[in-house]
């Protein structure tokens, strides 16, 4: 009713990264979103090291930074092509 329990797991300034990673990568502003990506490792681990995370939010963001991880994977300038065998 009044969000209680809503942001379970999140944390603000690592939410405005990912906000802005996702507006990166939805206009396909590839090295602005792996630069923001960069910046969201940084701040969690930062936040990490200083003991100021929850284990809920640490949980959280180490399973969004290993998806994103995947994701800028194949994420680059080329066009990906399939190979003939």
């Amino acid at each position: 009713m009044f969000g209680i329990g809503k942001n379970k797991g999140k944390h603000k300034e690592l939410e405005e990264i990912l906000d802005r990673i996702k507006m990166y990568m939805g206009n396909n502003y590839k090295d602005s979103a792996k630069d923001a990506f960069a910046q969201l490792k940084d701040k969690f681990n930062m936040l990490k090291n200083s003991g100021k995370l929850k284990a809920a939010q640490e949980e959280n963001y180490t399973e969004v930074i290993k998806e994103l991880e995947k994701q800028f994977e194949t994420y680059t300038h080329k066009v990906n092509t399939i190979e003939k065998i």
